[in-house]
Protein backbone atom coordinates (compact mmCIF):
# COMPACT_ATOMS: atom_id res chain seq x y z
CA UNK A 1 0.00 0.00 0.00
CA UNK A 2 2.90 2.55 0.76
CA UNK A 3 5.26 1.59 -2.32
CA UNK A 4 4.37 5.07 -3.67
CA UNK A 5 5.76 6.65 -0.83
CA UNK A 6 8.43 4.11 -0.58
CA UNK A 7 9.33 5.25 -3.94
CA UNK A 8 9.41 9.08 -3.51
CA UNK A 9 12.19 8.77 -0.35
CA UNK A 10 14.83 6.81 -3.10
CA UNK A 11 13.56 3.34 -1.20
CA UNK A 12 11.95 1.54 -3.87
CA UNK A 13 14.20 -0.94 -4.15
CA UNK A 14 16.20 -1.74 -1.02
CA UNK A 15 19.54 -4.01 -1.34
CA UNK A 16 19.60 -6.09 2.14
CA UNK A 17 23.83 -5.95 1.44
CA UNK A 18 23.65 -1.67 1.14
CA UNK A 19 23.42 0.55 3.78
CA UNK A 20 20.68 3.68 3.70
CA UNK A 21 20.68 6.97 5.85
CA UNK A 22 17.84 6.70 8.42
CA UNK A 23 16.78 10.33 7.75
CA UNK A 24 15.37 8.35 4.27
CA UNK A 25 13.07 5.62 6.28
CA UNK A 26 11.93 8.85 8.79
CA UNK A 27 10.75 10.49 5.94
CA UNK A 28 8.69 7.54 4.94
CA UNK A 29 7.12 7.18 8.57
CA UNK A 30 6.66 10.93 8.30
CA UNK A 31 4.38 11.06 4.93
CA UNK A 32 2.83 8.26 5.88
CA UNK A 33 1.49 9.28 9.61
CA UNK A 34 0.01 12.09 7.37
CA UNK A 35 -1.90 10.12 5.36
CA UNK A 36 -2.96 6.81 7.71
CA UNK A 37 -3.61 6.02 10.61
CA UNK A 38 -2.23 4.43 14.60
CA UNK A 39 -3.45 0.89 13.41
CA UNK A 40 -1.45 1.16 10.06
CA UNK A 41 1.88 1.42 12.14
CA UNK A 42 0.38 -1.77 14.47
CA UNK A 43 -0.38 -4.03 11.60
CA UNK A 44 3.51 -2.75 9.41
CA UNK A 45 4.78 -3.80 13.02
CA UNK A 46 3.08 -7.06 13.19
CA UNK A 47 4.24 -8.30 9.94
CA UNK A 48 7.83 -7.40 10.61
CA UNK A 49 7.30 -9.81 13.67
CA UNK A 50 5.92 -12.65 12.32
CA UNK A 51 7.92 -12.37 9.15
CA UNK A 52 11.61 -11.58 10.54
CA UNK A 53 14.10 -13.41 8.54
CA UNK A 54 15.76 -15.68 10.95
CA UNK A 55 19.07 -18.23 9.69
CA UNK A 56 18.05 -21.91 10.67
CA UNK A 57 19.80 -21.58 14.19
CA UNK A 58 17.55 -19.15 15.09
CA UNK A 59 14.57 -20.46 14.17
CA UNK A 60 13.78 -22.25 17.24
CA UNK A 61 14.79 -19.92 19.76
CA UNK A 62 12.74 -18.79 22.24
CA UNK A 63 10.92 -15.58 22.73
CA UNK A 64 13.13 -14.79 25.70
CA UNK A 65 16.34 -15.29 23.96
CA UNK A 66 14.39 -13.08 21.45
CA UNK A 67 14.32 -9.87 24.19
CA UNK A 68 17.45 -10.75 25.72
CA UNK A 69 19.01 -10.18 21.51
CA UNK A 70 16.96 -6.74 20.52
CA UNK A 71 20.08 -4.40 21.39
CA UNK A 72 22.28 -6.97 19.58
CA UNK A 73 20.23 -7.08 16.86
CA UNK A 74 19.74 -3.44 16.61
CA UNK A 75 22.83 -2.41 16.63
CA UNK A 76 23.73 -4.91 13.91
CA UNK A 77 21.81 -2.91 11.98
CA UNK A 78 21.98 -0.16 12.52
CA UNK A 79 25.14 2.58 12.40
CA UNK A 80 26.45 6.22 13.28
CA UNK A 81 27.82 8.00 16.29
CA UNK A 82 23.89 7.92 17.98
CA UNK A 83 21.90 5.31 17.05
CA UNK A 84 19.83 5.39 20.01
CA UNK A 85 18.70 1.54 21.48
CA UNK A 86 16.73 -1.54 22.03
CA UNK A 87 16.76 -2.97 25.55
CA UNK A 88 15.11 -6.06 26.39
CA UNK A 89 14.23 -7.16 29.95
CA UNK A 90 12.52 -10.29 31.08
CA UNK A 91 10.68 -10.18 34.39
CA UNK A 92 9.18 -13.52 34.91
CA UNK A 93 8.13 -16.13 33.11
CA UNK A 94 5.12 -14.74 31.50
CA UNK A 95 6.04 -10.51 31.12
CA UNK A 96 9.03 -8.91 29.25
CA UNK A 97 9.59 -5.47 29.02
CA UNK A 98 11.03 -3.72 25.77
CA UNK A 99 12.86 0.27 25.86
CA UNK A 100 13.01 1.66 23.14
CA UNK A 101 14.74 5.00 22.00
CA UNK A 102 14.85 5.02 18.47
CA UNK A 103 13.93 6.96 15.56
CA UNK A 104 10.79 4.29 14.73
CA UNK A 105 7.37 4.97 15.12
CA UNK A 106 6.01 3.72 18.73
CA UNK A 107 2.90 1.99 17.25
CA UNK A 108 5.32 0.34 14.97
CA UNK A 109 7.48 -1.13 17.72
CA UNK A 110 4.47 -1.78 19.45
CA UNK A 111 2.76 -3.93 16.38
CA UNK A 112 6.66 -5.29 15.93
CA UNK A 113 6.38 -6.97 19.49
CA UNK A 114 3.06 -8.17 19.16
CA UNK A 115 4.12 -9.60 15.86
CA UNK A 116 7.41 -11.38 18.12
CA UNK A 117 5.43 -12.38 20.77
CA UNK A 118 2.87 -14.27 18.32
CA UNK A 119 5.79 -16.09 16.49
CA UNK A 120 7.97 -17.58 19.16
CA UNK A 121 5.27 -18.05 21.87
CA UNK A 122 3.31 -20.97 21.76
CA UNK A 123 0.62 -20.74 19.02
CA UNK A 124 -2.86 -20.16 21.12
CA UNK A 125 -0.61 -18.24 23.56
CA UNK A 126 -3.02 -15.01 25.00
CA UNK A 127 -0.69 -12.23 24.51
CA UNK A 128 -1.15 -8.94 26.27
CA UNK A 129 0.95 -5.93 24.54
CA UNK A 130 0.61 -2.20 26.22
CA UNK A 131 3.10 0.53 26.79
CA UNK A 132 4.17 1.43 30.41
CA UNK A 133 1.18 3.48 32.01
CA UNK A 134 3.98 5.50 34.32
CA UNK A 135 6.23 6.92 31.19
CA UNK A 136 5.52 9.22 28.18
CA UNK A 137 6.64 7.37 24.92
CA UNK A 138 8.94 8.85 22.34
CA UNK A 139 5.95 10.31 20.73
CA UNK A 140 4.68 12.45 23.71
CA UNK A 141 8.28 14.04 24.39
CA UNK A 142 9.80 11.24 26.31
CA UNK A 143 12.95 9.92 27.18
CA UNK A 144 12.02 6.37 25.68
CA UNK A 145 9.51 4.23 24.78
CA UNK A 146 8.65 1.07 27.10
CA UNK A 147 6.57 -1.52 26.07
CA UNK A 148 4.81 -4.60 28.40
CA UNK A 149 4.55 -8.03 26.93
CA UNK A 150 2.45 -10.07 29.35
CA UNK A 151 0.60 -13.83 28.83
Amino acid sequence: NYADIFARHGLAKVDAQKWYPMSQLVDVFNEMADTSGMMDFVSLGMKMGENVPLPPELANMSFFDLVNGLEQTYNHNHRGSDIGYIRGEVVNNNHVIAHYRTPYPDDLLYGSMYGYARKFLPKGTKITVKYDERSKRMEQSGRETVIHVTW
